[in-house]
């Protein structure tokens, strides 16, 4: 227990002196602050040894001479950090830290490193603690959406996976017709998954298991795409018997489990806004989208590339709320054209050579870039003829539910303008279309 108070000490201590030196670099100067921090802390340690000491400076010798070097480090944490809360905020910076100093001190676990005892750090820790460190968070994900559609999104909400199975356990579970045999299992994310093809009703962990499927022990099984298509099909007939009159004495309890196990920036009358709407809905309501796609493959490696086209078609008529058309200006997309990849923005994250070696082209619209047919076409299905009129039903806003300032301002207006003169990458290892 001391040692988890004295690392709640140890943090809080480090974010507020990060922003203390940095509001004496600012006034003082970078390195300047960096010599008064290190020399008043080495007059507070002096002081502090005068009354409390357990070792001996004579032991120096018997230590290895890396680590009096310590205070090197002490250096560089110091200047970093005025440096990193300066040109981000206290925030962000911080948090960067933490990720980083977590990252490192895995490694230093994992492998022993500096005479630490080893423990056992799985990779999938570390493939968990590097997106961290590159963004995909709820920020990188919002980003990313934004790339996509072109428009900015508004509130988000993170589902605990273990409300998925609480959930279906209330309802008393869902009737499903179960498209393959099912026999998969993997001991190190403890999952188990056995379920024969047909007509049944599963329970909580039987319909996790449904919806994590892509293939059997044996390597058959329908992949990525078909994982994608049952989990669409399981999630609405879910949502047909949520919405059923047997499993209204349920609603409470459901919203119960969502609201412990769910992560949002909503409010409470936002949430009670989109509950109202959702019971107001019927299974035919619900419907789900594939985006347009086509197999590539790059390398050797196989991939699905959207179909720029197809996907602005799609967005604009089933996503976008802003009334203006989003075209291929508006987002940053890596795509095909059939022969080669380009980028709608110009740009690559991580530059042209951070995927299976672009390399830049001539300058070309994405606007003109040619889209391939995909081998199978996913064109969104029309509306219902008795589909309630869209503006004459649209819903209110819920209550205390204030759109971003920026939202006050006329929006700027939305084109392909200057597209053409975007530069547009090529991949040179291009080895085609896959039917």
């Amino acid at each position: 227990m001391l040692g988890v108070i004295f690392s709640i000490i140890a943090g809080m201590a480090m974010s507020i002196q990060g922003v203390m030196n940095t509001r004496l670099s600012e006034s003082i100067g970078t390195m300047e602050a960096n010599a008064f921090v290190q020399c008043t802390a080495a007059l507070f340690s002096l002081a502090a040894l005068l009354f409390y000491h357990e070792g001996s400076f004579s032991a120096l010798g018997e230590t290895s001479r890396v680590y009096w070097f310590g205070g090197l480090l002490g250096l560089i944490i110091t200047v970093t950090v005025m440096l990193g809360i300066h040109n981000l905020s206290p925030t962000v910076s911080i948090s960067v830290i933490l990720i980083s100093q977590l990252f490192v001190a895995a490694l230093i676990d994992a492998f022993g490193i500096m005479g630490s005892d080893r423990v056992p750090f799985l990779w999938q820790k570390y493939v968990g603690l590097a997106l961290m460190v590159g963004g995909v968070g709820i920020d990188g994900l919002r980003r990313q959406i934004t790339n996509l559609c072109g428009f900015e999104i508004d509130c988000y909400a993170v589902i605990d996976i273990n409300a998925f199975a609480s959930i279906v356990d209330t309802i008393g579970g869902v009737t499903f017709d179960v498209p393959v045999n099912m026999s998969y299992d993997d001991p190190a994310q403890n999952l188990s998954i056995h379920l024969s093809a047909g007509e049944q009703t599963l329970d909580g962990r039987q319909a996790l298991g449904l919806v994590r499927f892509r293939q059997n022990n044996n390597g058959i099984g329908y992949g990525d795409l078909g994982r994608i298509e049952t989990q669409q099909a399981f999630l609405k007939a879910a949502a047909r018997q949520v919405l059923s009159l047997g499993n209204i004495p349920n609603i409470a309890a459901i919203i119960e489990i969502l609201t412990q196990s769910t992560t949002t920036d909503l409010s409470a009358s936002n949430i009670s806004f989109f509950a109202r709407q959702f019971l107001k809905c019927s299974g035919d309501d619900i419907n789900f989208y594939t985006a347009p796609t086509v197999g590539v493959s790059v390398g050797g490696a196989s991939y699905q590339s959207l179909v720029l086209s197809d996907w602005l078609q799609l967005v604009n008529e089933r996503l976008n709320p802003t009334g203006e058309t989003v075209t291929a200006a508006n987002v940053n997309i890596l795509t095909s054209d059939g022969s080669s990849f380009f980028s709608t923005s110009g740009e690559f994250a991580g530059g042209y050579g951070s995927f299976a070696g672009y390399s830049g082209g001539g300058a070309s619209s994405a606007a003109e870039q040619p889209s391939p047919t995909p081998s199978a076409p996913t064109a969104p299905p029309s509306p219902p003829a008795d589909a309630p009129d869209a503006e004459a039903e649209a819903p209110q806003e819920p209550e205390g539910f204030a759109p971003d300032e920026a939202s006050d301002a006329e929006a700027p207006p939305i084109s392909a303008e200057g597209v053409s003169d975007l530069p547009a990458p090529h991949l040179e290892n291009f080895d085609g279309i896959s039917g």
